[in-house]
């Protein structure tokens, strides 16, 4: 029985849902994509999908998925807890079609497919990156290490050892307030990983003095969603217009692609994003909409706090006469 993340078993829940219904709703829309096809490995195997049946590119044949099918698979998705697990209902989609290799690398998105777009004649080789919000809503940015923010603390004269000691449930939020109390503010000084610093310029060459300070006030404040806190975060070197502008740009490079360790030269994506919802409905956001999508993420997405014990973070410190602390991003969907 083989083991998956809950995302690997979306990607294969939503190959499940286009082998029963090729057909997937557009978002805000009364229009379909369809898809015609589904590649693995790389385009090295294929599933054609039609109305009567799914063939392969070695000439096997095979019955389509059924509702009751797919509304299983949904329930046991639904009802499974832990970070790998194995699924019966899952296992027997992949036997059933004998689906290769499910966690090959992957160049690019989640799914990759030939897909028919409303008012075209053709269908055309895209891929789409798959967000589920079956179980706990998904993350969009995954926090690590390389997700650190590190903050300069000015002409700091409190106790690093007392303020590292508050270990209450909102000790972060508490610590800073207690550093404000001892120092004359805190600054941005740097994003600890160089190719996450790399792919934030190419947002645009000052996004780090956009989001930084959402940041701070994010661990420092009530306020948790992006759109709160690019309301309610002071910037005086931007107008919210700016800031929110480049937010959702921020928002739809890590739907479509970005990953905070890997070089970012654009959306990776070429299809848009499949949002599976708690109901098991199919929706996408193609590329052809991106306004409307960006929307999606903007009003819908909040920062999270991760273990400050596993990444390493939120905690005061001091290197060559200065001192600092951790701060890390983490995004997902509220």
């Amino acid at each position: 029985m083989m083991k998956f993340n809950k995302g690997e078993w979306s990607e294969l829940f939503v190959v499940a849902c286009i082998f029963n219904d090729s057909k997937i709703k557009i978002a805000d829309s009364s229009n379909y994509l369809k898809v015609i096809k589904v590649y693995f490995n790389n385009k090295n195997s294929s599933y054609i999908i039609s109305d009567k049946d799914i063939t392969t590119d070695k000439e096997k044949t095979y019955a389509l998925y059924t509702k009751q099918e797919v509304i299983s698979f949904l329930s046991e998705l639904s009802e499974s807890r832990g970070a790998s697990f194995s699924l019966a209902k899952g296992n027997e989609f992949i036997q059933k079609y004998d689906i290769p290799t499910v966690k090959e690398a992957k160049n690019k998105g989640d799914i990759d497919t030939n897909t028919l777009f409303p008012n075209k004649s053709e269908g055309r080789d895209v891929n789409f990156s798959i967000k589920s919000f079956v179980g706990n809503p998904p993350t969009l940015l995954n926090s690590s290490q390389a997700t650190n923010f590190t903050f300069e603390i000015q002409s700091f004269t409190g106790d690093i050892e007392k303020i590292n000691a508050i270990s209450s449930r909102s000790k972060i939020k508490n610590r800073l307030a207690e550093i404000r109390n001892c120092s004359e503010g805190i600054e941005i000084a740097v994003v600890d990983d160089k190719v996450f610093h790399e792919n934030l310029l190419k947002i645009d060459t000052r996004f780090l003095e956009m989001l930084s300070p959402m940041l701070l006030n994010f661990y420092s404040s009530k306020w948790t969603t992006v759109k709160d806190l690019v309301e309610h975060t002071e910037n005086r070197a931007f107008g919210k217009d700016i800031i929110e502008l480049n937010m959702k740009r921020f928002l739809r490079a890590f739907a479509l692609g970005m990953k905070p360790k890997e070089p970012w030269s654009g959306d990776n994506v070429t299809g848009g994003s499949i949002l599976v919802k708690k109901t098991g409905e199919l929706l996408v956001h193609t590329l052809y909409d991106m306004d409307k999508f960006e929307g999606f993420l903007y009003g819908n997405c909040k920062l999270d706090t991760p273990s400050s014990t596993k990444h390493k973070f939120g905690e005061v410190y001091a290197c060559n006469g200065k001192h600092y602390i951790k701060l890390n991003l983490q995004i997902r969907f509220k």
